[in-house]
């Protein structure tokens, strides 16, 4: 199973670098647009408003877990964004014949090489925290990105299996997947208070921002470890929701998956 997954990566990094100015011009163009949204926001929240200067950090380490988390799963796992549209499409049956399983072999059927841009910027961005914050805050947001990841990837799949169930699924699901960046990226953790803060742990950015944010705060190692568990619990309980999908599906070609 490694050797495929190194293997597709090489299909995938060579079919892209097979045209070099496509390759670099959208590496580029997502590091140019990520740089000028960065600063946008920068412009637009934090700039000549001191009153705004204590999210600032929040912001930077919501940026790290975001790209790190986003950019690490498209690159290596790209085809979990698109399970929705794999499914969708007719794509995934011939999977079903394999002896892999269907969700691997989906996962790394393609690679967004505009992910490698989201990927370097959030390191980039975490060796900036570092200097901006110090070591022990930027080094707990570094592990707090592995927990990003992982709930990314329970997210993508739980999402795109929704088009097993409903026939505009796959639209469902990259609206769910969009919407968890976004509630990711901003510093809703931190802006929403009261009552309203509460809808931060009924959606999926809970995984992805609310929580990991307040272990950062925490520092609770103990916390860490009970976290990164849950997510991993919820990671198998997406492929468990997947695999009920293709057992009960039904290709086109009238052929079952058991």
């Amino acid at each position: 199973m490694i050797s495929l997954f190194f293997k597709a990566m090489k299909h995938n990094w060579s079919a892209q670098a097979s045209n070099p100015v496509n390759l670099w011009a959208g590496l580029t163009t997502m590091i140019v647009n990520n740089i000028l949204f960065l600063y946008g926001m920068w412009l637009m929240m934090f700039a000549g408003k001191p009153q705004n200067q204590v999210i600032f950090p929040y912001y930077l380490t919501l940026t790290v877990l975001a790209y790190i988390g986003w950019g690490t799963l498209n690159f290596f796992l790209g085809g979990l964004k698109e399970l929705g549209e794999i499914i969708d499409d007719g794509k995934l049956e011939p999977m079903l014949g394999t002896p892999r399983h269907p969700l691997f072999l989906a996962a790394i059927s393609r690679s967004s090489v505009t992910a490698l841009g989201d990927l370097l910027q959030g390191l980039f961005t975490l060796g900036f925290l570092f200097w901006y914050t110090g070591f022990e805050w930027a080094l707990r947001a570094a592990f707090a990105s592995v927990i990003v990841t992982i709930a990314f990837t329970a997210i993508f799949i739980a999402a795109g299996t929704l088009a097993f169930f409903m026939t505009r699924g796959a639209s469902v699901g990259i609206f769910i997947v969009e919407s968890t960046l976004s509630f990711t990226m901003y510093p809703v953790t931190k802006i929403l208070e009261g009552n309203s803060r509460l809808i931060l742990y009924l959606i999926p950015a809970a995984l992805t921002a609310t929580l990991p944010m307040e272990w950062i705060e925490n520092a609770n190692w103990a916390d860490f470890f009970i976290m990164i568990s849950i997510t991993a619990i919820c990671c198998v309980l997406s492929v468990c929701f997947f695999n009920f999908g293709v057992k009960n599906y039904r290709a086109s070609n009238y052929i079952s998956a058991k």
